[in-house]
């Protein structure tokens, strides 16, 4: 499919941002404990440079972003709201790697009812297609911001590692492997980018 049209379709299948009450909500709920307020300039500097990935998603108004102190390293999205990021995921990733993160995160949006049904039946290799599927709408977002998608499983090795490293326990059997990832992400990225000097 030609790029243009791709991206088209992408934002015209955008999801509706959830609402203000729906938001609210979500971020009373969420625990208090844990959360991290004392952010030093370095990772406040971090924080900012997700802007334009927030911007390419249409999300700068809708989601919190929430740096929690935690032992796991991973950035999420909780209930299409909260962006949920480890201090020491903060602190280990590039700002490059924290946009490609928070890029997949974006494009769960898309596949969250069919994640969640895959999640109820118990269907792994469903979830592990829904991941992929996140993971090359993550491309379309880091091209439209003018990054390359290299920064994206360059976060889910560090990540890996260093759960690995601290905690001895492998990825979850619902994640694909990083491996494959990274090649489906690199190709994608290289047939988008040959098609697209072609025009």
């Amino acid at each position: 499919m030609d790029p243009v049209a791709l991206a088209r379709l992408v934002d015209e299948s955008r999801p509706t941002p959830v609402s203000a009450a729906f938001k609210a909500q979500v971020l009373a709920g969420l625990p208090k404990q844990g959360q991290v307020e004392d952010l030093d300039e370095r990772e406040r500097r971090k924080l900012a440079g997700l802007e334009p990935v927030l911007e390419a998603a249409q999300r700068g108004s809708v989601y919190a972003i929430k740096i929690i102190d935690v032992p796991h390293a991973f950035v999420g999205l909780h209930e299409r709201t909260a962006v949920l990021i480890t201090r020491s995921a903060l602190r280990f990733l590039s700002e490059d790697e924290l946009r490609g993160a928070l890029a997949h995160e974006a494009a769960h949006e898309y596949v969250q009812d069919e994640y969640k049904r895959a999640l109820a039946e118990d269907r792994r290799s469903r979830l592990q297609d829904l991941e992929l599927v996140c993971d090359i709408l993550a491309v379309m977002t880091l091209r439209a911001i003018g990054q390359e998608a290299r920064s994206l499983p360059a976060a889910i090795e560090k990540l890996q590692r260093f759960n690995w490293f601290h905690f001895g326990y492998e990825v979850d059997s619902d994640y694909p492997n990083v491996l494959l990832r990274r090649s489906i992400v690199l190709a994608f990225e290289k047939k988008i980018s040959r098609i697209a000097a072609r025009r």
